[in-house]
């Protein structure tokens, strides 16, 4: 939705594909989504694609109790970015949720924050993620902060849990970081 008030509640989005956002794209909007599913969904393009299960530009609003499981951005010509959720310039809390098993061809397998998005995301866990760099989250020009989360199993060529990039200010605070792997640079957990 573009400039809207979205509310989805107990829903499955599954085997949805678009450029951005292949199960939930939004614009402008505030949106609430709670106790869902996000699974099986794609962001492909030619060219740039975002946000597998969810894709969020310029909202606010809450995403909670949710889980992300085996979401994708890929293309053939620039790899996409956020496998499970996409944030851009954003203010949502993200809390409670599961992402599992999420790729991207780019950054950010499970989580990628974006142009001062100011994401909070609490009490989550991120397993067995997959991207070229921040296998559970990329974090690029953001302020998301993030607080009780579990990384655990994910993989990149760097950033195996988390990488983080290009002006950004981020706080972890009581997290725990278990088993990620930087396969060809820095950052088994983070970079």
């Amino acid at each position: 939705g573009l400039g809207s008030s979205i509310r989805i509640s107990n829903c499955e989005l599954r085997d949805n594909a678009a450029s951005f956002g292949g199960g939930l794209g939004a614009v402008s909007s505030t949106v609430v989504v709670v106790g869902s599913k996000f699974s099986g969904n794609d962001a492909a393009s030619p060219a740039w694609a975002a946000g597998g299960g969810m894709w969020s530009s310029g909202c606010q609003g809450e995403v909670s109790d949710c889980v992300f499981a085996s979401n994708s951005a890929l293309s053939s010509v620039v790899p996409g970015d956020g496998g499970g959720l996409f944030t851009r310039d954003s203010d949502l809390a993200v809390s409670g949720c599961t992402f599992i098993a999420n790729n991207a061809g780019a950054g950010g397998g499970g989580f990628y924050s974006y142009y001062y998005d100011g994401a909070v995301v609490s009490g989550c866990r991120f397993e067995q993620n997959t991207a070229q760099f921040g296998g559970a989250a990329y974090l690029e020009r953001s302020h998301a902060s993030i607080a009780h989360c579990a990384f655990v199993q994910n993989s990149a060529a760097a950033g195996g849990a988390v990488e983080i990039n290009d002006n950004s200010t981020n706080v972890f605070d009581d997290c725990d970081f278990t088993g990620n792997t930087a396969s060809q640079f820095d950052g088994g957990a983070i970079q």
